[in-house]
């Protein structure tokens, strides 16, 4: 008789070696990360591993392809909302990619690695998984947005693909802003301006209303600032300047 596959436990298991794995890749780098340093994390032989995962390339398929899908399936949700105009599901898909505070601080602690050498093939292969499934979802919105009237773009069958391009790389350049902080910790109207810029350029990509589209909001990017700020070093802090504005932070997770 066939053995019955618990499906459950399966899949809990399956994720248990990929949290493992993502949390070495942000202390010690895709590159210096083992096999071994995960079976020795859960306490787990390699054919437990095998079973799901034959190689660490296998591994770092698994967690990006976790990452994309769950960032597929929020902005399918928004983008199947019949209720919502095509700025509003933009604002909606970005408002739920906003990471909370303990999320905040794992990513911060991981940044140094995470832009290292070591992690240079898992941030491109990031990327790319990433592209490849937003960027027909994001091409929809924008044909319904041109549909509205309220985008004017003439390039609707690529605005979905510089659109995320720029989505990615404010995320980069917050990330790499993180590694340049000084002993004053980061400059928040520094950060806000970086963030108006890209919703700026994303509005004249998408011939969008000036305002009509954010990055970051002041609270949630207050807390990215505390954390940042918190974990740099013991040295006092000066206090940020208030934030003003519609901004929204779309957060990395990683």
């Amino acid at each position: 008789m066939a053995r019955t596959v618990n499906e459950a436990a399966h899949a809990e298991r399956r994720s248990a070696f990929l949290d493992t794995a993502q949390r070495l890749m942000g202390t010690k780098g895709y590159e210096q990360m083992t096999i071994q340093d995960v079976l020795n994390d859960l306490g787990a032989s390699k054919g437990a591993l095998y079973h799901y995962f034959d190689s660490k390339q296998a591994l770092l398929e698994g967690i990006v392809e976790r990452y994309a899908e769950a960032m597929e399936a929020h902005l399918a949700r928004c983008a199947a909302d019949p209720d919502l105009t095509a700025v509003q599901k933009l604002r909606t898909f970005f408002t739920g990619l906003r990471p909370n505070a303990a999320e905040v601080r794992l990513s911060v602690a991981a940044v140094p690695t995470w832009y290292s050498d070591d992690n240079a093939a898992a941030r491109l292969r990031l990327r790319v998984r990433v592209t490849d499934r937003i960027v027909p979802l994001l091409a929809e919105i924008v044909k319904q947005g041109v549909a509205e009237g309220v985008f004017t773009t003439g390039f609707a069958d690529w605005a979905g693909q510089i659109a995320i391009e720029l989505i990615l790389d404010v995320e980069e350049t917050a990330g790499r802003q993180m590694l340049a902080v000084g002993p004053g910790g980061l400059d928040a109207a520094r950060i806000e301006r970086m963030a108006a810029a890209y919703a700026d350029a994303l509005e004249r990509v998408l011939g969008a209303p000036a305002g009509s589209l954010v990055l970051m909001d002041p609270a949630a990017l207050r807390v990215w600032l505390d954390v940042t700020n918190d974990t740099n070093d013991e040295q006092p802090r000066e206090a940020a300047p208030k934030l003003e504005g519609k901004t929204q932070w779309h957060g990395t997770t990683t």
